[in-house]
């Protein structure tokens, strides 16, 4: 059976993967957030760990018989939780995939509005850092770069573009980014050392 980490639990996208792999898939999973002592475990499949990501110390000890480690962090936090996590994982085979965010190589066609990318939008600026971290340090990897949080009815298909491709459209759902993850998951070795756009189509 393997070992999933999902760090940012509770935020939208680890929720919608904690669901997913709950219903769909035969795997161990530890939630771990900031505020992962509100949460409750639903199967005897899960285990709730509350702490801050940034501390190497505070998650060195949840990384040792992962298989598979989900990074869904917002902000500049992204920059040093990405660092412990490539350091902690280096010369290992333990697979990565985080969460960055779209734009991150201006990527987004003009008519979906030019302050999405990074050129015109600093705030980007600590995803692709990430996102640079990751491709430079870990050996098994994907990164997943997902639209804008869609809050609206879930669409049922989404679509996937390579890094370097124009992106496809500006929002995902939580729940299909679950689904690639799933898929990802499922089939590492379709998806190792890709960096991938995912949004509703």
């Amino acid at each position: 059976m393997k070992n999933v980490l999902i760090i940012g639990a509770t935020g939208s996208f680890g929720s919608a993967l904690r669901k997913r792999l709950q219903t769909e898939a035969d795997v161990n999973v530890t939630l771990f957030s900031r505020s992962a002592g509100s949460l409750t475990p639903e199967s005897k499949r899960e285990t709730i760990k509350a702490g801050d990501a940034t501390n190497i110390n505070v998650i060195e000890p949840l990384i040792g018989n992962q298989d598979f480690i989900f990074s869904a962090v917002s902000g500049k936090q992204i920059i040093p939780v990405t660092k412990n996590l490539v350091s902690l994982i280096e010369g290992t085979d333990k697979y990565l995939i985080l969460v960055s965010s779209l734009g991150v190589y201006n990527e987004i066609p003009q008519t979906m509005g030019p302050n999405w990318n990074l050129n015109e939008n600093a705030v980007l600026k600590p995803y692709r850092e990430a996102a640079d971290l990751v491709e430079k340090g870990a050996k098994h990897y994907t990164v997943i770069r997902p639209g804008w949080i869609n809050q609206g009815p879930t669409a049922q298909y989404y679509e996937v573009t390579e890094k370097g491709k124009l992106f496809g459209g500006r929002n995902v759902s939580p729940e299909n980014m679950a689904k690639l993850v799933l898929n990802i998951i499922q089939n590492p070795q379709e998806y190792n050392g890709r960096n991938l756009g995912i949004n509703d189509k």
